[in-house]
């Protein structure tokens, strides 16, 4: 599953350090996709249902979310719009064993990375985890670099002032 790319983002021991969080009612589903994620490197918490998921997210911090669409008390587009609210940038994969176009729509519409349909392979599973970290970290680069031309920008006026004073106090006077 490790591409070039992923092991200069990365390291070359793999992805050490990424955590991700799953999230889904069904424990044999859970179990099952968290060893094998862990497998392949990631740190993975996992919870059984989306309050439960949510309050493991404010107090983590997760490259990705896996979560299922159909779960009690809070569906996989509430958990996401919940998560959302907590980080706009947050990446979560929504999986579902239904075929719900209205439900899919919305979860598209919510910011939803992209959505598994169950039984997903292992091979789709771990290429679109690659792809949500690697999206969480170009997020993080984009904010970074945001925040860099807003200062830069912020200093043009002090910069303009200090050429003015230099030039008035050795050429002018």
């Amino acid at each position: 599953m490790l591409t070039e790319n992923s092991r200069a983002a990365w390291g070359s021991n793999g992805y050490r350090n990424i955590r991700l969080l799953v999230v889904d009612d069904d424990a044999e589903f859970t179990q099952f996709v968290s060893e094998y994620l862990a497998g392949l490197g990631y740190l993975v918490e996992t919870a059984h249902n989306g309050r439960e998921g949510l309050g493991l997210f404010r107090s983590g911090n997760f490259h990705a979310v896996l979560a299922d669409m159909q779960m009690p008390g809070m569906n996989g587009v509430e958990l996401l719009q919940s998560i959302k609210r907590v980080d706009q940038r947050a990446v979560v994969v929504i999986t579902t064993g239904y075929r719900m176009n209205d439900l899919e729509a919305s979860a598209v519409d919510s910011g939803a990375f992209d959505l598994l349909l169950k039984p997903v392979t292992l091979r789709r599973l771990g290429a679109v985890v690659e792809r949500a970290v690697e999206q969480r970290g170009l997020a993080k680069q984009v904010s970074v670099f945001r925040r860099l031309t807003l200062a830069l920008v912020a200093s043009i006026p002090f910069w303009i002032i200090t050429s003015a004073f230099l030039a008035l106090k050795y050429h002018g006077k």
